[in-house]
C-alpha cells in the first residue's frame, strides 16, 4: 500500500510541476504580448485531397421562376406570357 502511495505521489509530483512549468511559459508569453512583443505560433493545415461535397441546394434542379412568375399572378392575354413557347 506504502509502494503505491509513493508511485501515486511520485506521479502526482510529476504532473503538478510539469502544470507550473506549463503555466510560467503562458504567464511570460501574456507578458511579453502585454508588452507590445510578438509571439510566432507554428502550425500548419493538413491539406484536403477531396473537394468536398456539394451544398444540399446546389443539388437540387433549379426552379424556373418565369413559370412561377406566371403562376403567381395572372396574365390577361395568354400570348404575353414569358414561358409559353412560339
Amino acid at each position: 500500500m506504502q509502494v503505491r502511495q509513493r508511485d501515486v505521489a511520485a506521479l502526482d509530483a510529476k504532473c503538478t510541476k510539469e502544470l507550473a512549468d506549463a503555466n510560467a511559459a503562458n504567464d511570460a508569453l501574456r507578458r511579453r504580448l502585454d508588452n507590445g512583443g510578438r509571439v510566432r505560433v507554428k502550425g500548419s493545415v493538413p491539406l484536403r485531397i477531396t473537394p468536398p461535397p456539394p451544398a444540399a441546394w446546389a443539388m437540387q434542379e433549379p426552379s424556373n421562376s418565369l413559370t412561377l412568375l406566371d403562376e403567381t399572378f395572372s396574365v390577361s392575354d395568354p400570348e404575353s406570357s414569358a414561358t409559353r413557347k412560339p
